[in-house]
Parts: C-alpha cells; structure tokens; sequence
C-alpha cells in the first residue's frame, strides 16, 4: 500500500486529501475519479453566462461552482444587458453564449462583442442545445468563438474545455 494524494477543487479552493491505496491503482480508493484530479485546473476570476433560459442559467451556474472554476459567475437572460455590463465591468475571463435567443442570437452577440475595444473582450464559447451542423460551422468560422458545446454543461467538460482554451494561449 502506498499513499496517493489528489486535489480536490473546492469553491474555497483546492484541498489536499490522502488516501491508502494500491499503487497500481491511481484513483480514489472509493471510485469517485471524475472529482479528483492530479492537477488544479485554472481558476479564472469572472465568467459570464448569457443564455434567455433562467433554469439553463442556474443549472450551468452550478455546474460552475461545483467546478470551482472562477471566483465570480455572473448570469444574463438578455444579451443587451450583458454587453451593457460588458462595456463597463472589470475584465472577464470567459462567456458561455447560449445560440437561440429571442432578441439577439448568439451570433449577433458575438459580433457585437468584437466591436467592442479589445480590452473589453473575453473569449465566447458557444453552449447551446442546437443540434446543426450548420451552425457548428458557421460558430467555427466567427472570430470571437473559440470553441462550441452541447448543453448541458458538465464539470468534467468544462475542465477539458478549460484545458484546450488555455493550452492555446
């Protein structure tokens, strides 16, 4: 028997836990891999969700905290408002864009967005229900979208979002 140490990404941070285990067996000795992990995912300071779904937004919110993958998760259900509070707000991090909303779609957020000076832009992922190809296309070929998902939001998709995103800056 060995000692394996995992970090356990908490909203107050990540903890260290030890367990006893097998050392041909690099997991959590109760099974729960997709909550450990060996290294800390970074944490972003602010995130944005837009999506006109308020359930969506609270569903995803809590994806998000269990995450602990920023210390501020802010929620939008009108996407006029978030670019009201996009021009003026500290720097964010990260937007989640729900594709199909009433007002403004998704795409004419994105664009919007990238009119905006560049101190004021975050990277846009596009999170929505819609099955399109099309429209997975035409996401890959806008500037300000750097990657598309399928709803709902996973803590374990988030992370390798998270990866992806960052290992390319």
């Amino acid at each position: 028997m060995s000692i394996m140490v995992y970090e356990l990404a908490t909203g107050a941070g990540v903890s260290r836990r030890r367990f006893r285990c097998h050392p041909n067996r690099a997991r959590d000795p109760r099974g729960r891999t997709d909550k450990y992990k060996e290294q800390a995912v970074k944490t972003l300071e602010r995130i944005v969700l837009i999506d006109d779904d308020t359930m969506d937004n609270t569903y995803h919110t809590l994806v998000l905290r269990k995450a602990a993958v920023a210390r501020e998760i802010i929620a939008f259900t009108d996407p006029a408002q978030a670019l009201d509070y996009l021009k003026s707000a500290p720097a964010v991090d990260l937007i989640f864009l729900d594709l199909n909303m009433p007002r403004m779609t998704g795409f004419e957020f994105a664009t919007a967005l990238g009119k905006l000076p560049a101190a004021r832009q975050a990277p846009v992922i596009m999170l929505t229900a819609s099955p399109s190809d099309e429209d997975r296309a035409r996401a890959g070929q806008h500037p300000e979208i750097r990657d598309y998902l399928s709803k709902p939001l996973t803590q374990k998709g988030v992370r390798q979002m998270l990866e992806r995103l960052f290992a390319e800056a």
